[in-house]
């Protein structure tokens, strides 16, 4: 038989991932207003720990992310802590 708190610790865990998960897919809905002129080379790969991954196949946009993160920061304030 599983402790108590085994089971809760697993329940708390996958409600953070829940969670993260909620916040990635409202992120990939507003991602385009985000990126602006960006978002057709950059793209959201996941939310992960309240840090939001970002990627492209081309190395130069990459490098670009960079140079715009000043502006998704402001964009987003703050992420809700989970």
């Amino acid at each position: 038989m599983e402790k108590l708190d085994g089971v809760l610790g697993e329940i708390r865990g996958m409600s953070r991932f829940l969670k993260e998960r909620q916040v990635e897919q409202k992120i990939r809905l507003i991602w385009p207003t985000v990126a602006g002129q960006f978002a057709q080379e950059l793209h959201v790969s996941y939310f992960r720990d309240g840090v939001l991954h970002v990627s492209s196949c081309n190395p130069v946009w990459k490098a670009e992310v960079a140079f715009i993160s000043d502006h998704i920061f402001a964009y987003f304030g703050t992420i809700p802590t989970l």
